[in-house]
């Protein structure tokens, strides 16, 4: 399924890859030879990690890691979780901002 998707995305000529938590969209973009950013402050891992209750969690952990690491570029949005996975991370501010009001009465 995976290489379905990055044949798709080759054929579409896509040029960049950007994806919040969702850990499979950057070995989509890997097999597709599309770099990738990552944008967000916490991961299904890290989301997940506690949980040792879920039959072949740990496994599936593994494999998230692994995505995620596939990712050219983390932009951790404050506050963020640790991450150690992501190879190069930049920190960022709060991404939010006042709600526009012109053109309003």
């Amino acid at each position: 399924m995976l290489d379905k998707e990055a044949n798709w995305c080759r054929g579409k000529r896509h040029q960049r890859h950007c994806g919040d938590i969702v850990p499979f969209a950057f070995e989509v973009a890997k097999k597709a030879g599309i770099p990738s950013v990552a944008v967000t402050n916490f991961t299904w891992h890290s989301f997940m990690r506690n949980t040792r209750r879920l039959s072949g969690i740990f496994t599936v952990l593994g494999k998230i890691r692994q995505q995620y690491a596939m990712a050219d570029l983390l932009l951790a949005m404050f506050p963020a979780n640790e991450m150690p996975y992501f190879e190069k991370r930049v920190d960022t501010g709060p991404w939010a901002g006042p709600v526009p009001t012109s053109g309003r009465g």
